[in-house]
């Protein structure tokens, strides 16, 4: 099971299809929404679904894809 990732909003991969994600609330505690892009790049969903073991935050998937340009 993943740990909680603090109390906002989370993405997780879960069971989505390769181009969507899930948006959990309380860290990952809450109920996980409809697959979805939810706004995000194709790179900040590729990143999300190649680290499945973690809950991600806007902020953690924002310095990734600052990192990695």
């Amino acid at each position: 099971m993943i740990e909680r990732n603090g109390y906002g909003m989370v993405y997780s991969c879960s069971d989505c299809g390769k181009n969507d994600v899930r948006v959990y609330a309380f860290g990952g505690d809450g109920n996980g929404s409809l697959c979805g892009t939810w706004g995000l790049t194709d790179e900040a969903i590729k990143y999300i679904h190649d680290h499945p073991e973690i809950y991600h935050t806007f902020q953690d998937v924002a310095e990734w894809l600052n990192n990695n340009k």
